[in-house]
């Protein structure tokens, strides 16, 4: 039997390296170079770069329906290969309606245009295929336009110091319903321009006049169609007014008078019947009632008309103030017969004549300023203006006239012909004691 050979046992025990281990490792390190040289090829690195996606830039230019740049809109590229609808890439139209997108080479993809803060859909490609950096030609004309409110009175007259509101309807992103409000103010023709409004909306238009919640017309759109002027008519409607005193008594034969609140015209006047009541005929909005009695103002009330049939008292607080009146003349005599005029704010308010005692008493007056005029022959001979809060008694004193004989004359004539006749007087008596001491010289 032949022992084992120990050499081999001692080389795997021991570890000592042998010409036929070293050639071993030898074929192995040159195995593992060439498979590195191999994954190094080109071929490879071509394949590598296929796998990478090349990025293309797109520019279009988004308009709203008649051509015009729409800045500041939202434009969205979708991938429309993947199930999911996977955002590629996001941009915002600058001043001149430019968008520019970065998409990967060769994608097919879908351009959606968003509109407004609330992102309202206006503008869609469909199947958009990338293949490098591109322009398209055409402009992505847009589904926004204006939309033009003209309110006016029901005679046509345009309606100043109006508010109008939009609330809009429309489809926003993955298919939701959005709403949007918009607040115009009417200018001095009573029009306002909505600007940049989605065509594919619903609308409903309000006007308002200030000071009433309602609104004085309503209008409804299923959509636009293009840029449209919606009209809004502010109507006249029935106030039924009833006029009573501070313990709600009816009043009758005082003057009412209704102005429109926002353009201060006169709209309706009329009196009022034996029950107190008065019906006019007012704008939409608020209207501001006077009461009047003898060119005297009683009452006044701003009171908000929205419907038909409005009714509203009408409190009055009745002053009877009294003034006396005496007239004198320059020598602080009382002059009887003179006819005296109260005038408040430009219209008579009464009139009467002096007693022999040269006084006159007028009552049931309101406060306020008053004119007084004395006047002889239609000729006015005095006046004074003062204000009465209270019952007065005043004097008139006509500084250049007297009182003489039951006639009225002039001071300084009166003082003339006084003069005269002094004058005469003394000639002929002086020529009288002339004439005595002439004869007494004779006979002496």
């Amino acid at each position: 039997m032949r022992e084992p050979t120990k050499g081999l046992g001692e080389a795997h025990v021991g570890g000592s390296l042998t010409p036929r281990k070293a050639l071993i490792v030898a074929l192995i390190l040159v195995v593992l170079s060439l498979i590195a040289l191999i994954t190094n090829t080109p071929l490879n690195n071509v394949a590598l770069a296929q796998e990478e996606q090349v990025t293309a830039t797109v520019l279009l230019k988004v308009v709203d329906f008649y051509g015009k740049a729409l800045s500041d809109a939202i434009v969205e590229a979708y991938n429309a290969s993947s199930p999911g609808r996977q955002l590629l890439y996001r941009a915002v139209s600058n001043s001149t309606g430019w968008a520019k997108l970065e998409v990967p080479n060769g994608t097919l993809c879908d351009i959606e245009i968003h509109w407004l803060d609330e992102e309202v859909l206006v503008g869609l490609i469909d199947n958009l295929t990338v293949t490098g950096n591109m322009t398209l030609e055409e402009p992505l004309r847009c589904w926004v336009c204006d939309l033009v409110v003209r309110a006016s009175f029901e005679d046509g007259r345009p309606l100043v110091k109006g508010a109008v509101r939009l609330e809009g309807s429309s489809v926003g992103r993955g298919g939701d319903i959005v709403s949007f409000t918009r607040e115009l103010t009417l200018n001095k023709s009573g029009i306002c321009v909505a600007k940049g409004m989605p065509m594919n909306s619903s609308y409903v238009i309000e006007g308002f006049r200030p000071g009433v919640k309602e609104p004085f017309d309503r209008v409804r759109l299923a959509r636009l169609n293009g840029t449209i002027t919606v009209n809004l008519t502010c109507p006249y409607l029935t106030l039924v007014v009833s006029v009573v005193d501070e313990h709600m008594r009816p009043l009758e034969g005082v003057l009412v008078k209704a102005y429109d609140w926002g353009t201060g015209s006169l709209v309706d006047e009329g009196l009022t019947d034996e029950k107190g009541l008065v019906s006019l005929k007012v704008l939409f909005g608020v209207c501001q009632l006077k009461a009047l009695k003898d060119g005297q103002l009683l009452a006044e009330l701003e009171k908000p008309v929205a419907e038909n049939g409005t009714w509203c008292y009408l409190m009055c607080i009745l002053q009877n103030y009294s003034l006396k009146i005496t007239v004198l003349d320059a020598l602080g005599r009382p002059v009887p017969g003179l006819k005296v005029i109260l005038v408040k704010g430009g219209q008579v308010l009464a009139s009467s004549t002096t007693g022999p005692d040269g006084t006159v008493l007028f009552r049931g007056l309101g406060k306020g300023d008053l004119k007084v005029l004395v006047v002889l022959g239609g000729q006015t001979l005095a006046f004074m203006t003062i204000e009465l809060a209270r019952d007065t008694n005043i004097e008139v004193k006509l500084a250049d006239r007297i009182y003489i004989a039951g006639s009225l004359v002039g001071l300084p004539g009166f003082l003339a012909a006084l003069l005269t006749g002094l004058t005469a007087l003394a000639v002929l008596l002086m020529a009288f004691l002339w004439s005595r001491v002439r004869s007494k010289g004779e006979f002496g």
